[in-house]
């Protein structure tokens, strides 16, 4: 059963039971306000009744030598017949013997009551309500019991009435309140059954939905936070989704990687152990060995670098840029004089705060790529500067050069540019991703810049100074 429904039953049976018992509890007042108003009434209708059957017996006593039965009939028989009418009856008893009883129903039972005292009280006879009113007649008659019986049964017609035009009322109000209900409860849940089925969507991976916020109340207030949360989880799925996919592209990638040196070491391997070869040959296949090792050792290397900085803490010290690029240069000098390439340098002294084997490596790579794009007799410049709230370094070279569509996946795992030319030169294309990530450590922000056949710049800005 839905929200709306529960909703809807329990308001209806709440109302209905407050309903008719607030109905019971009326009808049970205005029954005992009517009856005590007619017990009232019919005491002192009794008393006045009384008070002249008293008279009517104390004048009529000297025209009797003693009052039987029969004259006692005769007496109060006018009064009986003037009442009858009215819904009113008298029973008369002298001593224990019943002399006068008009009651249209079978009953006939005396009130056992002493001299003086007084007996009021509505009995049901035949399925009929009476009123009875039983006392002694004044002295000298205190051995005549007078009752007084009034017809009650209006009162319980009186009842059955307000009972039945309160059913009546409370089914009809139950009714509209039912479809009132009905067309508010739908209203009201209205935007939870939105959220339900947005919910439902993007749970079918659809996580571009959002709920239409209409309101500005508490359902308004939760639709925005659905939707607030709908935008973190979209963010992460993309994010997990982005990871999932970088991680099997590296895998991918890696494991194209390694399985082309490792095939010529095993082939060169085998030629050296099954062929028939000659010294020279063997020499060249001992040198495509170490050369195919050693790539699969800079691969090993620069993933134990990224590794190494994505686990532990890096310790920020003081740092002189451009004392780092003398032993940058020794480190590529074999490279760069295989190449003829002319270095030319416009450096100006500046400190900034960071991990010095970290930057060495930056550049480093930054600067072996360079000398890849360059072409023989190239030349490279190296920049440095300061600028407004921290320093920056330029690394520019007149190469080949790439378009823009390269610069974004440039620091990808494993991407490159020239494929063949970067496996005959031992690249791995994990140098750019390394730089990437030695940067974000810094704090220092990475600006590739490059057109086809006309070089490539490549700026890092520091603001940790």
């Amino acid at each position: 059963m839905k929200f709306w429904q529960k909703s809807f039953f329990c308001i209806i049976a709440v109302f209905l039971l407050g309903f008719d018992v607030m109905g019971y509890i009326l009808a049970e007042r205005s029954y005992a306000l009517n009856r005590d108003y007619a017990l009232a009434s019919a005491e002192m209708e009794q008393q006045v009744i009384q008070k002249s059957v008293f008279e009517s017996i104390s004048l009529s006593e000297n025209s009797f030598s003693e009052l039987n039965p029969e004259d006692l009939k005769l007496i109060i028989s006018p009064y009986a017949d003037f009442y009858r009418d009215q819904g009113i009856y008298f029973q008369l008893f002298q001593d224990n013997a019943l002399v006068f009883n008009n009651l249209p129903v079978a009953y006939s039972e005396k009130f056992m009551l002493l001299p003086g005292e007084r007996h009021t009280g509505i009995k049901e006879v035949d399925r009929k309500l009476y009123c009875f009113i039983a006392t002694y007649l004044d002295d000298p008659y205190t051995n005549l019991q007078f009752v007084y019986i009034r017809d009650m049964q209006s009162l319980s017609q009186f009842k059955a009435q307000i009972i039945q035009t309160y059913t009546t009322i409370s089914i009809s109000v139950s009714l509209i309140l039912a479809v009132v209900m009905l067309f508010l409860l739908i209203g009201l849940t209205r935007p939870f059954r939105r959220l339900n089925a947005v919910a439902a969507e993007i749970s079918m991976g659809h996580y571009d939905k959002r709920v239409a916020i209409r309101s500005h109340d508490e359902v308004g207030d939760f639709a925005k936070s659905f939707n607030l949360m709908a935008d973190h989880i979209q963010a992460h799925i993309a994010e997990l989704s982005s990871m999932t996919e970088n991680k099997q592209r590296f895998i991918d990638n890696l494991s194209h990687e390694i399985r082309t040196p490792l095939t010529a070491i095993l082939g060169y391997g085998e030629l050296l152990k099954y062929a028939n070869c000659s010294e020279a040959e063997k020499e060249t296949a001992i040198d495509h060995i170490i050369s195919q090792s050693r790539r699969i050792q800079n691969m090993v290397y620069k993933l134990m670098d990224l590794a190494y900085m994505g686990s532990e803490n890096i310790e920020m010290r003081s740092v002189t840029l451009t004392d780092l690029l003398p032993d940058v240069e020794v480190a590529l000098s074999s490279r760069i004089q295989e190449k003829h390439i002319n270095m030319r340098m416009m450096v100006q002294p500046i400190t900034i705060c960071g991990d010095t084997e970290l930057l060495e490596s930056l550049l480093i790579n930054l600067l072996d790529n360079a000398i890849k794009a360059s072409n023989e007799g190239g030349t490279i410049e190296i920049r440095t500067y300061p600028e407004a709230g921290g320093a920056s370094i330029e690394i520019i070279d007149y190469g080949k050069g790439m378009d823009e569509t390269e610069i974004s996946k440039v620091t990808e795992p494993f991407y490159r540019i020239d494929k063949s030319r970067s496996r005959n030169e031992g690249g791995a294309g994990l140098g750019l991703t390394l730089c990437a990530q030695i940067c974000e450590i810094h704090h220092a922000s990475l600006c590739i810049s490059s057109e086809i056949g006309k070089g490539t710049a490549v700026k890092i800005s520091f603001t940790t100074l």
